[in-house]
């Protein structure tokens, strides 16, 4: 069962060195796959949830343009993510000798109305006010 896994790590597939963590998450189900996914805190609510409640980084390595910026290595820099740089993720996870299975998936990201083309969810900092608090002296 997968909460004989919960607690546990593995080998990040690319870093050398770097280890991951194992973590329980609710969204994760059989019906959707092996039940076993990777999170990407900074690219949907689901995984930016189980991220937050684990205190886990949730850098975005992609821009607005949906290119790997600097901090997501050298190999991947400038690359758009659903093009080249998918493939170059591939020949990365071949290379460490990490890639048990590949095979053709349909992913359901979400797409825009307009162009017809995939969308990217992306984490951004941000802040608030609370306009109440200012209201009287703004008149």
């Amino acid at each position: 069962p997968g909460v004989d896994l919960a607690d546990g790590s593995c080998a990040h597939p690319t870093i050398p060195g770097r280890v991951s963590p194992l973590l329980p998450a609710n969204h994760v189900t059989m019906a959707k796959g092996t039940g076993l996914v990777h999170t990407a805190p900074a690219h949907g609510m689901e995984d930016y949830s189980v991220a937050s409640h684990h205190q886990l980084h949730t850098d975005c390595l992609v821009d607005e343009g949906g290119f790997f910026t600097e901090a997501a290595g050298p190999e991947l820099q400038n690359k758009n993510v659903l093009e080249e740089g998918n493939e170059a993720v591939i020949q990365m996870l071949q290379a460490a000798g990490s890639l048990l299975k590949e095979e053709k998936y349909m992913h359901s990201y979400p797409y825009d109305w307009r162009t017809k083309k995939p969308m990217i969810i992306r984490a951004s900092k941000q802040w608030f006010v609370n306009t109440a608090s200012v209201k009287a002296t703004a008149q």
